[in-house]
């Protein structure tokens, strides 16, 4: 299928939709129910992506559980797609519900990218990407990083001829973007980072352990505010409009995740973008992240026929 575009909704308007299925994830953060808690949704039925054992008690017919116990998580998510999808019947379009808040970077960009790479009979299919911000918590200390690759789901083959270009999107730990721009050793690096946020302490917190990182790039440092997807997917696009004759496009999304959506979103739209990880694997650090109050940073994707 091929992508059409993609906008920001308000809740108001998700829970007018129908949506044939919402695939959601359990995790060891409080937030991963917040959505699903929301008795205003309309949905006929309801997946869960759970990392091993559910720990929800499900006694609804209309609930299936798909339990990943290995690294290959994008695996699971390709089968349950293939389950799934065809469930549903002949129709001209279908509404999918994903909330992501709790997922691996791997498991929504498998999802986003299944539909660019199968043919199916569907004249429309609408995914509604939704995530739900945390309150904060302090930064740990960072793990050893036991991964930094392309994210599962999708490979580019760079052109060789090209240098590298990085855009790195900073999380919160330290650390973590110069393990990537170390790894890589990119000719020309852009950091971005959410200013403003829900909560200043995200904010400050990056600031604080990307200070050095922060000074070194001077002006190829951007700001972004955290819950405006149309402006990241701008600043983003004029960025690798910039670059991309010159470069091979990297962007490495190390948090928030509405940026990470709108970086692999690119990545889908111009396939000569790859998308990178730095992860600890099975051994990364643990936040218990409780959901900020009533908020959703939503994401409506429309794939054509």
């Amino acid at each position: 299928m091929k992508l059409l575009h993609g906008k920001q909704l308000k809740f108001e308007e998700l829970v007018k939709i129908n949506f044939d299925i919402f695939i959601m994830a359990t995790s060891h953060e409080e937030r991963f129910v917040t959505l699903n808690s929301k008795k205003e949704l309309n949905f006929k039925k309801r997946v869960i992506l759970s990392y091993k054992s559910c720990p929800l008690k499900i006694d609804d017919p209309n609930t299936a559980v798909y339990e990943a116990f290995s690294e290959d998580y994008f695996e699971t998510v390709i089968f349950m797609l293939d389950t799934e999808i065809p469930l549903m019947g002949l129709k001209q379009n279908i509404n999918i519900l994903v909330d992501y808040s709790s997922m691996t970077k791997s498991w929504y960009y498998t999802i986003m990218s299944y539909f660019t790479l199968k043919q199916l009979e569907y004249e429309n299919v609408n995914i509604y990407f939704s995530y739900t911000p945390s309150t904060f918590s302090e930064p740990l200390n960072p793990k050893h990083n036991s991964y930094i690759d392309p994210i599962p789901g999708r490979f580019n083959i760079p052109t060789l001829d090209k240098p590298k270009a990085l855009i790195v999107g900073l999380g919160y730990e330290n650390k973590k973007a110069e393990g990537i721009i170390e790894y890589l050793d990119p000719k020309v690096t852009y950091a971005l980072y959410s200013k403003p946020s829900f909560d200043v302490r995200f904010s400050d917190a990056v600031e604080e352990n990307n200070k050095k990182l922060i000074e070194d790039l001077g002006e190829n440092v951007i700001t972004f505010p955290f819950n405006d997807l149309l402006s990241i997917e701008r600043i983003l696009t004029s960025l690798y409009f910039s670059l991309r004759d010159e470069y091979n496009v990297i962007i490495a999304p190390l948090g928030p995740k509405p940026f990470t959506l709108i970086a692999m979103l690119l990545s889908i739209k111009f396939d000569d973008i790859d998308v990178w990880r730095v992860s600890s694997g099975s051994d990364f650090n643990k936040y218990n992240r409780q959901a900020y109050e009533d908020e959703f940073v939503i994401c409506e994707i429309k794939f054509i026929k």
